[in-house]
C-alpha cells in the first residue's frame, strides 16, 4: 500500500469576510496539518483583513489576484502553487471535521484518484436554507455519483493532466466541467458519503435570488463551451424551458407536487409547505431570469453561430 498522501487545502475567496473566519477555525483543527492555499480573487470587502488573523502558520499562505476573474482562475492558480499530492477544494463557507483528512487519506492509499463526499447545511433556521437542503436531498439523495461535491478532492498531477478548471465561465459550472475532465483521464473515483462536511446556504431573499440567478446565468455559457451549442439552439432551449415554467405556474399542480416532495425532506414537514411553495416559484423565476441574461450576454459576446 502506498504511503499516506500530503494534502493541500485550496480556498478561493471573493468577498467572504462573513464566512472565512469559522472556515479557518475548522481548517486549523485538521490532523495531520495540511498545506493551506488561500486565493483572494479581487475582494472589495475586508476578507483579506479577516484572513490575516489566521495566517500564523508556515503551512498557510495567501495568493492575491488583482481582479475578480472567477473561481476557475482562482483554483487553477492555487493548484499550480500547491505542493501536496492531493488537492482539496474547500469553499469559504465550508466547515470540515477534524478527522476529515485521515478518513479521506484511506481512499487515496487504496488507489482512488478523486473522491466525492457528502455535505449538509449548517444553518437550517430559515426556510431559504431548508429549501436548499430539501432540494439537495430530493435531487441527490441516491447512491449515484453527483460529480462535484463540497470539499471535493483529487490528485494534483491528475488535475494538471486533465487541463485544470475552465476559466471562461462567468458564474458557476466550472466545477462540473472539471470533474468531467478528470473522468476522461481516470475512472478511479471513490464515493464516501459517510464523510460529511457542513456549509452555509443563503438565508435571505437577496442571497437566495443571487444563488439561483447565478446558476441560471451560467447555463448558456456551459452549454456553449462544453457542448458546443450554437446561440440559435440555445435560444430554442431557453424558449422551451420558459414555456414549461409558464405551464408549471399557471396550472399550479407541478409546483404543489414539488413543494410536497420537498416538505417530506424538511425537519419541519408540512409546516414548510407554504414557504416551499413560494420558494419553488421564486426559484423558477430567478433561474429563468438568469438564463435569459446569460443568453443575451453570450449573444453580445459573439456566440451567434447556430
Amino acid at each position: 500500500m502506498p504511503p499516506p498522501p500530503a494534502f493541500s487545502i485550496i480556498v478561493p475567496l471573493h468577498n467572504e469576510s462573513e464566512d472565512i473566519g469559522p472556515t479557518c477555525e475548522a481548517l486549523l483543527r485538521l490532523e495531520p496539518e495540511p498545506e493551506m492555499v488561500f486565493v483572494d480573487d479581487g475582494s472589495t470587502d475586508d476578507t483579506v483583513d479577516v484572513l490575516q488573523r489566521y495566517l500564523r502558520r508556515p503551512s498557510m499562505r495567501l495568493i492575491r489576484l488583482p481582479a475578480n476573474r472567477g473561481q476557475g482562475v482562482a483554483r487553477n492558480a492555487a493548484v499550480r502553487a500547491a505542493a501536496g499530492d492531493v488537492v482539496v477544494f474547500v469553499d469559504a463557507d465550508v466547515l470540515v471535521p477534524s478527522d476529515f483528512l485521515r478518513r479521506l487519506s484511506a481512499h487515496y492509499e487504496q488507489g482512488a484518484d478523486y473522491v466525492e463526499i457528502a455535505s449538509d447545511i449548517a444553518n437550517l433556521g430559515t426556510a431559504y436554507a431548508r429549501f436548499a437542503d430539501a432540494r439537495h436531498q430530493w435531487l441527490h439523495g441516491g447512491d449515484e455519483p453527483i460529480g462535484w461535491s463540497q470539499a471535493f478532492s483529487c490528485r494534483r498531477e491528475l488535475a494538471i493532466q486533465a487541463g485544470l478548471f475552465p476559466e471562461a465561465f462567468p458564474t458557476v459550472g466550472e466545477d462540473g466541467e472539471f470533474v468531467r475532465r478528470l473522468e476522461k483521464v481516470s475512472p478511479r473515483r471513490a464515493i464516501d458519503r459517510s464523510i460529511v462536511v457542513s456549509h452555509v446556504a443563503p438565508d435571505s431573499l437577496r442571497g437566495f435570488w443571487r444563488q439561483w440567478y447565478g446558476r441560471g446565468h451560467a447555463i448558456p455559457f456551459f452549454r456553449h463551451q462544453t457542448q458546443h451549442m450554437g446561440w440559435l439552439r440555445l435560444l430554442a432551449e431557453r424558449l422551451a424551458a420558459t414555456a414549461w415554467s409558464v405551464v408549471r405556474v399557471v396550472t399550479v399542480i407541478p409546483v404543489v407536487l414539488e413543494a410536497r416532495a420537498l416538505t417530506a425532506r424538511s425537519a419541519r414537514g408540512g409546516a414548510d409547505f407554504l414557504p416551499f411553495f413560494a420558494l419553488s416559484l421564486l426559484h423558477t423565476l430567478a433561474h429563468r431570469t438568469g438564463e435569459w441574461r446569460g443568453l443575451i450576454r453570450l449573444g453580445i459576446g459573439g456566440g451567434h453561430a447556430g
